[in-house]
């Protein structure tokens, strides 16, 4: 592995295996956590069906997270995130609220969520 080029225009710092060959997808400098790996996936399909195009609206939430990863290996984290769509999508006049969400098994639900009403 060219570990310079892994690094990119991230700050160097030394090689450790924590990083590779899967988990660098939890670190700051090199991914996005769950919604980037994942949703972006699982969503798509979404996306392109409904024809949706850029969303009117956007609403995320999470639980506190350190400043270098994200959750690894099932700890106390959570995100959800809101998408609101009004134009150009297969629902013509109607809104079509779009939600992600992710929670590990220890985190368990986010409180004090507002409620969208489109």
């Amino acid at each position: 592995m060219n570990w310079d080029l892994f690094i990119g225009p991230a700050a160097m710092r030394p090689f450790h295996e924590i990083y590779t060959p899967w988990n660098w997808r939890g670190w700051w400098d090199f991914g996005t956590g769950a919604f980037g790996d994942m949703a972006c996936h699982v969503l798509d399909p979404v996306y392109q069906s409904l024809k949706l195009g850029y969303p009117d609206r956007v609403q995320g939430r999470s639980t506190q997270i350190n400043t270098e990863s994200a959750s690894i290996g099932g700890g106390n984290s959570a995100s959800r995130l809101v998408t609101i769509f009004q134009k150009g999508s297969l629902a013509g006049s109607e809104s079509i609220l779009v939600r992600w969400r992710y929670a590990s098994s220890a985190s368990g639900l986010i409180t004090g969520w507002r409620r969208y009403d489109a």
